[in-house]
């Protein structure tokens, strides 16, 4: 009941005029004072941010396989077929009703969850230290801190400026830190103290989860194992690590943070400690996928939003009927020169991923049902990690991380060799492609680099606007 009222006043903040923002009912105030009064109402609405990131309307659909990559033009699209997003968002056309709309949704979305984890944080500095057990209080802080750093991190890298030079003094996004009443408190700032508080946030979250985390005690397969509740931890709440925003899941993001505001340093010491990341007994703590597993590569999952009901949520965006708008596919021909099959004809993504319709994969489950789907969206992987030090480090150090993540693909060896200065850029392009295709991270990378031209399907080329997703227009008219 708790999460529906924030959810209700955050739509009235992000939706209404100013006068409605102040509009709160002592019975709304009542409910949360209930909702805060135990630690279980505080697990509760921690769950209830991780459901809603999981959501269609989040990283269960909208911001990984549908906007980010129809953005870079990864589906096919019949352009006279007009009945979803798609092929306005393909040709970048933020107007049309349908792409207007879903890029409102988004925004609308990411902000309601700030706002949940914002109401988690602020009842939690107020909260009696004896309420929790077992250190509870500092996972429920270093999980909110690093989900709200992610989150605006991402609406950053979608709705903000290019992250150039004259980016620092250019208006943002908003960053919420408090739910509030005041409309004020929700303009949009400069990119500059978007990064400084995005930073700050991640930097907290290490701190505490470094001191409370238990995967930095217990290998992910015994965090993984439900036996073990009772045993090892008198509190189930404290299990399955990878689908909650943990430790290493924070080192993770300060890898992709820092590499995008250009802290190649920075950004190379946090990816390795997550690569060379060990458990107790000195195994690796997460594993390179080499197609042997579940499509959506749990052993290298860092943090993955998980959805019960993710299997029948993309039916309608991957399969093939006379009746359905979609599906999301692509040509099969275009999808062999993105993997370079050619080449590299033993690679596991391009068999694993695709059927004989250039229908995705990833998320339904092949046609047989080899692979079913396990109901887990990847939001940040290892491959992520030896391709941020492949591009960070110098070159030869650089050659070997390549090299150990192009090996559990199983690409051609003469791949390895062609990794120098002059072409690490556009392998790094094609790798980003092959490994996170449907999972939102080609635009980012785009963008990042600040590309003129899109190189696939076919050479496309674009203007900076392409990269500045319009705020919605409420959020304009207001600011």
């Amino acid at each position: 009941m708790k999460n529906k009222w924030i959810s209700l006043l955050t739509s009235i903040l992000l939706l209404t005029g100013c006068s409605d923002w102040l509009d709160v009912s002592t019975r709304s105030e009542t409910l949360e004072d209930e909702m805060f009064e135990t630690e279980d109402g505080f697990k509760s609405a921690l769950t209830g941010v991780y459901i809603k990131v999981a959501s269609e309307q989040l990283y269960g659909a909208y911001s990984s396989f549908l906007l980010p990559e129809a953005l870079t033009r990864h589906w096919s699209v019949n352009p006279y077929d007009q009945s979803t997003p798609v092929p306005a968002l393909t040709e970048h056309d933020y107007e049309q009703e349908f792409a207007e709309n879903l890029l409102r949704e988004v925004w609308s979305q990411y902000y309601n969850a700030i706002a949940q984890l914002n109401n988690v944080l602020s009842n939690l500095d107020r909260a009696d230290p004896e309420l929790f057990h077992y250190g509870n209080e500092n996972l429920i802080r270093g999980e909110a801190l690093g989900l709200r750093a992610l989150l605006h991190f991402d609406l950053l890298r979608l709705f903000g400026p290019v992250p150039d030079a004259s980016a620092p003094s250019k208006p943002a996004i908003p960053y919420a830190t408090e739910l509030s009443t005041d409309p004020n408190k929700f303009l949009s700032i400069s990119y500059s103290e978007v990064i400084r508080l995005i930073q700050a946030d991640l930097e907290e979250a290490e701190r505490t989860l470094a001191e409370y985390d238990p995967i930095l005690d217990y290998a992910n397969i015994t965090l993984n194992t439900s036996g073990n509740y009772g045993t090892l931890f008198p509190d189930s709440w404290q299990m399955y690590r990878q689908r909650r925003l943990n430790y290493y899941a924070v080192l993770a993001i300060q890898a992709r943070f820092h590499l995008w505001t250009g802290d190649r340093e920075k950004a190379a010491r946090y990816a390795r400690q997550v690569v060379e990341a060990e458990n107790p007994d000195g195994s690796d703590k997460f594993t390179l996928f080499q197609g042997t597993e579940v499509l959506t590569m749990y052993s290298e999952n860092i943090f993955a939003a998980h959805n019960s009901v993710h299997a029948t949520l993309v039916e309608k965006y991957f399969t093939v009927s006379n009746n359905n708008s979609y599906p999301l596919s692509q040509d099969l021909s275009a999808v062999a020169s993105a993997y370079e099959v050619s080449l590299n004809v033993d690679d596991v993504r391009y068999a694993m991923y695709w059927n004989s319709n250039g229908v995705y994969l990833k998320y339904k489950g092949d046609v047989n049902e080899i692979f079913k789907p396990n109901h887990t969206i990847p939001v940040v992987r290892l491959g992520e990690m030896y391709l941020i030090l492949a591009e960070c480090l110098p070159i030869d150090q650089a050659r070997e991380y390549f090299e150990t993540f192009g090996r559990a693909r199983k690409m051609d060896n003469s791949m390895f060799t062609l990794f120098d200065e002059n072409n690490r850029i556009e392998m790094l392009e094609n790798e980003y492609r092959k490994d996170f295709y449907g999972e939102g991270q080609m635009f980012a990378f785009y963008k990042r680099h600040n590309y003129s031209v899109f190189t696939y399907p076919t050479t496309y080329p674009v203007e900076e606007s392409v990269y500045l997703l319009p705020k919605p227009e409420n959020q304009t008219a207001f600011e």
